[in-house]
């Protein structure tokens, strides 16, 4: 948590000096630009207000960081409607006119937390994919400015095992309390990006999800000492502020 936190002061740091010169430079010429681009990057997590949450809650493996470069990043809910989990993914961009592109992503994500004394294990994937419409507020600029509005879908699994201290039955050899969950999540996605030329074809990029509206679907089946006791689902749907920082190295061709 606290490495998370020293990456997002740092983003929100680059992002204020880029923002603050990028209209400060002049403007280069756009009409040699490649068309088409890859990339690559990381998220790191999470931040949303209200908390993720409405008619039910899927809980944290619904929905993690779900922004223009933090695609992946389903749960690792650390509380104060941070969702902690690291993220990788990758993205295909085509820039059809001076001032829009089209971006393709997909990511994935991996949280686990396991207690010291060894009777509690949570482990958690996710995998996801985004479209959208980037638009370009300063094409040419040194520092590039851009908000974008992206349709995302998710999926995750979880699992946790949990052992009691208590004595056990003679028939048992141990209190175990075991949850499986699968959980599914739709939004639309409104951020902002920042990018600077390093080389000729390659650009850095930082951005940040800043408003979000979800839908999510969650099932978790509870067993205790291997014998299944329940099964609940929920459903939830919100709107809100969104922060899920993300920096990306991206090479156009």
């Amino acid at each position: 948590m606290r490495l998370i936190s020293i990456y997002s002061i740092t983003i929100i740091g680059c992002l204020s000096l880029l923002t603050a010169k990028a209209y400060s430079e002049e403007e280069g010429d756009t009409d040699d630009r490649p068309a088409w681009s890859i990339g690559a990057g990381i998220g790191f997590g999470a931040y949303y207000y209200p908390t993720y949450g409405g008619i039910g809650t899927p809980g944290p493996a619904s929905e993690g960081s779900q922004g223009l470069g933090a695609a992946g990043g389903l749960g690792g809910y650390v509380g104060d409607n941070w969702y902690s989990s690291p993220n990788a993914h990758v993205m295909v961009e085509w820039q059809f006119a001076d001032s829009l592109a089209l971006l393709f992503q997909g990511g994935v994500s991996y949280s686990d937390n396991d207690s010291s004394g060894g009777n509690y294990e949570y482990y958690n994937v996710g995998v996801s994919i985004l479209a959208g419409l980037r638009w370009i507020l300063n094409p040419g600029g040194a520092v590039e400015v851009s908000t974008y509005g992206a349709f995302s879908g998710s999926w995750s699994f979880g699992f946790s095992d949990i052992e009691s201290d208590f004595e056990p039955p003679e028939n048992l050899e141990s209190w175990v309390v075991k949850n499986r969950s699968i959980s599914y999540s739709l939004g639309f996605h409104i951020g902002l990006a920042l990018e600077r030329k390093l080389l000729d074809n390659l650009y850095l990029r930082l951005e940040s999800s800043l408003v979000r509206v979800a839908y999510g679907y969650g099932e978790n089946k509870q067993t205790f000492s291997d014998e299944e006791r329940s099964t609940s689902n929920s459903k939830s749907f919100s709107t809100g502020l969104a922060f899920s920082p993300a920096i990306q190295l991206r090479l156009a061709f």
